[in-house]
């Protein structure tokens, strides 16, 4: 056998160690992760800047504070009556609206695209850093490149660092421009789709959990899934001392009327008026501070709210005259004493309609305070719920179940807890039960109606429709389908649930029979043009239809979900939810014009349109012969 030299020997030995020692250079597909890595790290700074831009040149003011459009304000308020002016005016407040909406678009997506290229960089860093790592190749004596691994600990700090740096700009640039999404209901009209605790006078607050739960452990899990959490009572419950449930059919105690659909059964509705002329106008009334709210209307009394920033009044009107009967400011709560809820210009102080049950008479305002009052207008109770953290301001509405007030209280984001459903007993204000629901901020309305044998209490908000036990706040079911700024309310049309909106992208028709999670089971249809994001939507015979954002009428087959028609109204835009009477549709603009038609499956048949004289973007309360309806200055009542 032939051997090397000693020198050779240790010459190839020598190379061998040097040959396990030596780091190799970086692994295959090193370059293109480090490539991808950087274009990600590129892209998201773009990005980044962008959103910034249109932060700072869309959203951070509102677009009715615009120079120009404050300037044509002023003018206007010199010459009320120059028609190229308002004209002028519109155009620019569609506008306005129209570069605002695009601008929350752009956030939207923007964001989106954002967080994807903040997950690219950083898996993709990763990926390079590690295959910039040679493989380990040991010395004779085992021993690692300790330097090496120090240096690579440094990139990934680096590298995690820096992602996390965007992360934190990402968040404090949405929740900037979430503090002034606020703003979009001012451009949108400002719902009359609205809503609204507890403060016995002279009791102190109640416990809202259960003892057993809290002593298991199991009260913050049951708020997550949305379940009840019972009131420990600080009395002994009152008997349902509520008007008789047929009363309800004949006056108008709640928005949209006694079944919140917008739909009256009372014969004879006036169809021709014109309140500059003084024809078809019974009478008008003043009302001293504004309010978005609808008349509510029972027996002889007509209720509306009105509110600044600092005072709150619950108004009764006497139904026959337009006589002030009596007006009640509502005192402040603890909860509410000295601070100022943040609402849109359009939105208000007092958007959301008061409720009664027959026996008093039920108001929530924009700073979560919520009162009851008699027929003579004593408050019986005020109960602060907590300014609520609503974008717009709140505008959910109240309606009643037995004497109870339900008060749907939703704010925040869909997992931070802060979204509440109350029932409110109305002779002392007791908590009868609460949820917290897994919803986000809404301006969305309840309403309870007989679905599937059973009495359901129906909520819109992001991201579900959920259908609720009146009884005890247990949850009947749940439609995961419904995002973003919800506004319109929902409508019963037999067993259908109607709901959804512009912003969830569709408008939903839901069995209302099932359980639990319904949402691969009791849909329709979902229909996608002409979506409304303010108005609520209205359903009777075999159509449905809604106003969309855009003024397009749009009317579909209520039982399969096929597009009949679309009517426009190119110089008008809605706040105000159609409603049904006489078998005709009554369509109210925030000009204040009103069109009264006939519905085929062909068209929208104007048979009269009618002027009230002043903006209006509420909804009409309809009684024999009659038509309540607020405007922006006075409540009117339209007859025979």
């Amino acid at each position: 056998m032939t051997t090397g030299s000693p020198k050779e020997t240790s010459d190839l030995t020598n190379q061998a160690n040097s040959d396990l020692t030596t780091p190799s250079g970086p692994l295959p597909g090193f370059v293109a992760a480090l490539r991808v890595a950087v274009v990600a790290g590129v892209f998201t700074l773009v990005v980044t800047a962008l959103l910034v831009w249109n932060y700072v040149t869309h959203l951070a003011k509102d677009p009715l504070d615009s120079p120009q459009y404050l300037a044509l304000q002023k003018q206007l308020a010199a010459d009320p009556q120059n028609e190229q002016l308002k004209e002028a005016i519109r155009e620019l407040d569609l506008r306005l609206r129209q570069e605002y909406f695009r601008a929350r678009t752009f956030n939207r997506w923007g964001t989106l695209l954002l967080i994807a290229g903040l997950i690219t960089f950083a898996i993709f860093a990763k990926i390079a850093s590690t295959l910039r790592r040679p493989l380990p190749h040991p010395s004779a004596t085992e021993v690692w490149d300790e330097a090496f691994e120090r240096a690579t600990r440094r990139r990934l700090v680096a590298v995690a660092g820096f992602v996390v740096l965007l992360i934190v700009a990402v968040a404090i640039l949405a929740w900037r421009a979430r503090g002034t999404v606020h703003q979009a209901l001012a451009l949108r009209g400002a719902v009359p789709h609205q809503s609204g605790g507890e403060l016995a006078q002279g009791s102190g607050p109640q416990k809202e959990s259960s003892p057993e739960a809290a002593a298991t452990g199991q009260d913050k899990q049951s708020e997550k899934s949305g379940t009840v959490q019972p009131a420990v009572s600080t009395g002994a419950p009152v008997g349902n001392d509520a008007a008789p449930t047929e009363e309800f059919a004949r006056f108008w105690p709640r928005f949209r009327g006694p079944n919140g659909d917008g739909i009256s059964t009372h014969p004879d509705p006036p169809v021709e008026w014109n309140a500059e002329e003084g024809r078809g106008i019974l009478w008008k009334t003043p009302i001293d501070l504004p309010g978005h709210n609808s008349p509510v209307v029972w027996d002889k009394f007509v209720f509306v709210t009105g509110a600044t920033e600092d005072r709150r009044v619950c108004y009764a009107l006497d139904a026959d005259s337009g006589k002030v009967l009596w007006q009640r400011d509502i005192p402040p709560t603890p909860e509410s004493r000295g601070k100022k809820p943040k609402v849109m210009k359009d939105t208000g102080f007092a958007a959301p309609t008061a409720a009664t049950d027959g026996r008093r008479v039920y108001a929530v305002f924009a700073n979560g305070d919520v009162a009851a009052l008699d027929f003579q207008g004593n408050i019986l109770w005020v109960k602060g719920l907590g300014i609520p953290d609503n974008a717009y301001g709140h505008a959910s509405s109240l309606c009643t179940y037995r004497n109870w007030v339900i008060v749907l209280f939703d704010q925040g984001e869909p997992d931070d807890d802060k979204s509440k459903l109350f029932a409110l007993e109305g002779p002392t204000g007791r908590v009868v039960w609460q949820v917290t629901r897994p919803t986000g901020n809404s301006w969305t309305s309840p309403l309870i109606a007989n679905l599937a044998g059973k009495a359901q209490l129906i909520t819109v908000a992001n991201p579900f429709v959920i259908s609720y036990n009146p009884e005890d706040g247990t949850e009947w079911w749940r439609f995961d389908g419904t995002t973003g700024d919800c506004g319109p309310s929902p409508t019963v049309h037999g067993d259908l649930v109607i709901a959804g909106g512009e912003y969830s992208y569709y408008m939903y028709a839901i069995r209302g029979d099932g359980s639990g999670d319904v949402t691969k089971t009791h849909k329709v249809w979902e229909a996608e043009d002409a979506l409304p994001d303010t108005c609520s939507p209205l359903a009777f015979d075999h159509y449905a239809l809604w106003i969309s954002s855009t003024s397009v009428l749009a009317c579909y087959n209520v039982n399969t979900g096929e597009k009949l028609w679309e009517h426009e109204f190119p110089d008008n835009t809605f706040a105000s939810s159609p409603s049904y009477a006489g078998g005709k549709v009554y369509l109210f603009s925030k000009e204040g014009a009103c069109w009264v038609g006939t519905v085929t499956d062909q068209e929208f048949k104007i048979e009269h349109e009618n002027s009230l004289g002043e903006g209006c973007v509420t909804s009409p309360a309809f009684q024999p012969g009659r038509l309540y309806i607020r405007g922006e200055k006075h409540v009117f009542c339209i007859g025979h």
